[in-house]
């Protein structure tokens, strides 16, 4: 995952150098079509922060809730950005919120 912030005043894009792979807009799941240079991303006061998925990644998101207890009612979604092989990995640990040792 790639998040590409404005980090000076004033301006309304971000550039960002995207190495050769595939590469998604997280927010469209679209493909972008560069690779291996560099790419002005739009990133105003009136858009989200840039987030790039690079191939080869899964993700699990959730609608957030106004706690942990609440989030956990939504439904898991994947966000799957494949490789150009077609494959994709990621892990998900699922805290219940309650349980001492969830991660053994």
């Amino acid at each position: 995952m790639m998040i590409a912030p404005v980090l000076e005043p004033g301006k309304s894009t971000v550039e960002v150098y995207l190495p050769r792979d595939r590469w998604y807009n997280f927010y469209s799941q679209k493909e972008l079509t560069e690779r291996g240079t560099h790419v002005t991303l739009e990133a105003g006061l009136d858009q989200p922060i840039p987030v790039l998925l690079r191939g080869y990644t899964i993700f699990a998101v959730q609608t957030p809730g106004i706690n942990t207890m609440e989030s956990r009612k939504s439904n898991f979604s994947l966000v799957i950005a494949l490789c150009s092989m077609g494959n994709g990995e990621g892990d998900l640990f699922y805290d219940d919120g309650n349980s001492s040792g969830t991660i053994q």
